[in-house]
């Protein structure tokens, strides 16, 4: 399914982000064949379009869209590939390339490469933060998750602040994320209820928006950080939006909810298997414990 964009004036427009992907399969092991004909489309489409298929900074629009979807199907390979070859098109010019860098920076979270994000999303940040888009908020929410997740508690602290102060009506499509940037300079302060409640917040913050996508993948944030009562929205959700990080997220919440040692170990390899490497080794961590409480 291709995914619809829009954007005026340089701001990601309601459908600059995906809703819904295609069937993934069943198998923690082995996606079916459902998912693999997901990404041969998703792949497909990107290739056949070309980074310079939209003029100006709408191309970046589209491309928040392309690597979300790749995330959501499980190619965070190919979605990282895609993010720096949008990094790559704007060359020097600005503010082209400082978005560019926040959809390397968005990827890499996801990978666990939290050193190459941050390194990428301050100087993006600080260029964005004079243009006025909602390219300025979305890049200090990805670097205080970034720096939360870090263990930088300071630095975090201090990147939600100005993503705080600088979230309007023209980044609303980005209130998830910046619920997700409370969620981890909570975290890193040791705050793990506080987190959770904020993680909560952003889930229902991507509902209210009709982003169920991101819905989900705020779930496994909340999921990561010991929310119990995340399954409930994993089984409704990942039925809304098929794929693998859907179905990956619903089983880490259905392990994580019965406290069940072996599940955890299992989704935590499955997760790992598909480049998600901060959620395995959470998952691991979680494991373990669930096997020190019997």
């Amino acid at each position: 399914m291709k995914p619809r964009i829009g954007q005026v004036g340089g701001h990601v427009g309601q459908r600059g982000r995906i809703t819904r992907c295609q069937r993934a399969g069943v198998s923690q092991r082995e996606p079916a064949k459902h998912t693999v004909h997901f990404e041969r489309e998703a792949l497909g489409a990107i290739h056949r379009a070309g980074v310079a298929e939209h003029p100006g900074l709408l191309r970046f629009t589209s491309g928040l869209a392309r690597v979300t979807a790749l995330l959501m199907a499980g190619r965070l390979d190919a979605a990282r590939s895609l993010a720096q070859r949008h990094t790559d098109f704007a060359e020097l010019q600005q503010p082209g390339r400082a978005i560019g860098e926040v959809l390397v920076g968005y990827v890499a979270i996801a990978q666990g490469d939290f050193d190459t994000a941050v390194a990428l999303l301050e100087p993006a940040a600080a260029t964005l933060e004079r243009t006025g888009y909602s390219w300025g908020p979305l890049s200090l929410s990805l670097l205080a998750q970034a720096l939360g997740q870090q263990g930088e508690q300071l630095a975090a602290a201090k990147a939600f602040s100005r993503a705080e102060s600088r979230h309007g009506l023209k980044s609303a499509l980005f209130a998830p994320e910046l619920a997700l940037a409370k969620a981890w300079s909570k975290a890193t302060r040791g705050d793990t209820t506080g987190a959770i409640v904020a993680a909560r917040e952003a889930v229902q913050a991507a509902e209210r928006g009709g982003q169920s996508a991101i819905a989900l993948r705020a779930l496994q944030d909340a999921a990561r950080l010991g929310d119990t009562s995340a399954v409930y929205r994993a089984e409704r959700l990942a039925l809304e939006v098929d794929c693998v990080l859907g179905r990956l997220t619903l089983a880490h919440a259905r392990a994580l909810a019965a406290g069940d040692p072996a599940a955890l170990a299992d989704v935590s390899a499955d997760l790992a298997d598909a480049g998600f490497h901060p959620a395995a080794a959470d998952g691991a961590a979680q494991a373990k414990r669930a096997q020190l409480d019997r």
